[in-house]
């Protein structure tokens, strides 16, 4: 199969999209597993000696956050293809399906990156989207190949429809306050499926009062910055 400049796009976001999620995943799991050297990016603070669990996520089922979900990217689907039926913009073409999957990854962003956090809700909706349309676009070049433009739009639904149910199915994060060995407290939030979640559990210290200073800015990728501004003020 050619490459097309659409596979080129959706490599490079997949791309992007997997190291953002590698560089929150090394904050989450600071001061955890095999023993680092205090510092490192692993162990920015030393090891976790107990943490607080802050908040409780909002109680939706996937049905209620599908339906929250589903009439916003309907929307973005039905403008589109509109556009290509239109002939506003050629629905055989590039132009169109990329930037419906960027509208639709930009819109289920802005729905769910306040309850999960903007790398990870991004992740979840490029992942549903090239899931649905890989298949779609493998399926209709077996079943009508050569209709570039019926392929296009059998993708656009797909991809559509897969991001609306990964992004219901993604898990809301909790906030968690921390504490390292160095006695550095930060707050993060991270989802109960996760494998920090279940260390963060281990460790809940329910008695603990974090100051509330340091409990402001619950992101992940907090400890990954500090570390590194720390170690280029040391460097200067």
């Amino acid at each position: 199969m050619p490459v097309t400049v659409n596979m080129v796009i959706a490599g490079l976001i997949v791309v992007a999209a997997a190291l953002g999620l590698a560089f929150v995943k090394v904050g989450e799991l600071a001061g955890l597993g095999r023993p680092a050297p205090r510092g490192s990016l692993r162990a920015p603070h030393g090891r976790l000696v107990r943490t607080r669990c802050l908040d409780e996520p909002a109680a939706l089922g996937f049905a209620a956050r599908l339906a929250r979900l589903g009439a916003p990217l309907l929307v973005v689907l039905a403008l589109s293809l509109a556009v290509g039926l239109a002939g506003l913009l050629p629905l055989g073409g590039v132009l169109l399906p990329s930037l419906e999957l960027v509208a639709a990854v930009a819109v289920g962003l802005g729905l769910t990156y306040a309850d999960a956090g903007p790398w990870r809700a991004l992740g979840y909706a490029l992942a549903g989207y090239l899931i649905g349309g890989v298949a779609a676009t493998a399926a209709g070049l077996g079943v009508m190949p050569g209709d570039v433009a019926a392929i296009n739009g059998l993708t656009l639904v797909a991809g559509t429809v897969l991001e609306a149910l990964a992004l219901a199915w993604m898990p809301p994060k909790r906030a968690w306050a921390r504490e390292f060995e160095d006695g550095h407290v930060n707050a993060i939030r991270v989802s109960d499926r996760s494998a920090a979640a279940r260390a963060f559990r281990a460790l809940d210290d329910p008695a603990w009062r974090p100051p509330a200073d340091r409990i402001r800015h619950a992101h992940a990728v907090d400890v990954v910055r500090e570390t590194r501004k720390e170690r280029g003020d040391d460097g200067e």
